[in-house]
């Protein structure tokens, strides 16, 4: 793109003009802005909102598209990670790339993290560094095969730099016999002000003109246990978070007694912060 300010050339993974300094805005939601993701995903919708008519769900699907427009961001770690977080000010929580480049993350030996640096990069050219990754949700959906603690993050610190993607690209590439040396087709990404209009586009075959208000957040999110099975709508979030980003934590009671110590302590830790606490 060109500066706003000065009218130069802007790399696509930068904020700011290597010109003039002026910030032109975070990378993600740029991509998410452009006119070829907004014609493609604006086409999505057109279908699924004729499907949705054809079907006689129309006004199901509309309703379904207003509850999602409550969503939230949330990301699923483990008890440690988010004590680790919450216990100082000065801590924040990074990506996995920033985290393998800084040592404190080791590449577990699975399929996904032996492609999973090739799969981010296509997603995000140059910045994947920059990125975190969440899910979408209706109250208090989880999934257990990223963390057992689900922390909702308050729209106002996250909303300008966050975006939303179908779901895993690695599952989207299987779905759509990509390469991940392909381009990434328009139309599966938006800016987070239009979650809305790609939850309808991606899951209008799930509703039907039974369908009831309280399906919709089973719809969105679908915990199937693992990383591999289960489907949700990924939240892009440029930079890092801190215990200041959080809204409220959700998460089951854990089962050993000493994880439960640390637990109870952590809620005193959370409330004392005015962060919310639910267990579940």
């Amino acid at each position: 793109m060109d500066c706003i300010h000065c009218g130069k050339p802007v790399p696509a993974e930068r904020r700011e003009c290597q010109s003039c300094g002026e910030d032109n805005g975070f990378p993600n939601v740029r991509i998410a802005e452009s006119p070829a993701e907004v014609t493609a995903l604006d086409a999505r919708l057109r279908d699924a909102e004729i499907s949705a008519t054809a079907r006689n769900c129309r006004g199901v699907l509309d309703r379904f598209g207003v509850a999602v427009l409550s969503s939230r961001a949330v990301i699923a770690r483990s008890l440690s990670i988010i004590q680790d977080l919450i216990d100082s000010d000065r801590r924040t929580y990074t990506g996995y790339q920033r985290q393998l480049a800084s040592g404190s993350r080791i590449a577990e030996d699975n399929r996904y993290d032996l492609v999973r640096t090739q799969v981010e990069a296509a997603l995000f050219p140059n910045c994947q560094t920059e990125m975190l990754f969440g899910f979408l949700s209706l109250g208090n959906s989880t999934l257990r095969g990223y963390g057992a603690f689900s922390m909702v993050l308050r729209d106002e610190m996250i909303s300008h730099r966050a975006t939303v993607f179908e779901e895993n690209l690695l599952t989207l590439s299987t779905k759509l016999r990509l390469m991940l040396t392909d381009p990434i087709p328009s139309g599966y990404r938006a800016v987070w002000q239009r979650r809305h209009d790609l939850a309808k586009a991606k899951l209008h075959s799930e509703v039907t003109a039974v369908t009831q208000d309280a399906d919709f957040p089973g719809i969105l999110v679908a915990d199937r246990g693992g990383t591999a099975d289960s489907d949700f709508i990924e939240v892009h979030i440029f930079g890092p978070i801190n215990r200041y980003t959080i809204e409220r934590i959700y998460g089951e009671n854990p089962r050993t007694r000493e994880d439960r110590l640390i637990w109870s302590k952590m809620q005193r830790q959370l409330r004392a912060q005015g962060i919310a606490v639910e267990v579940i």
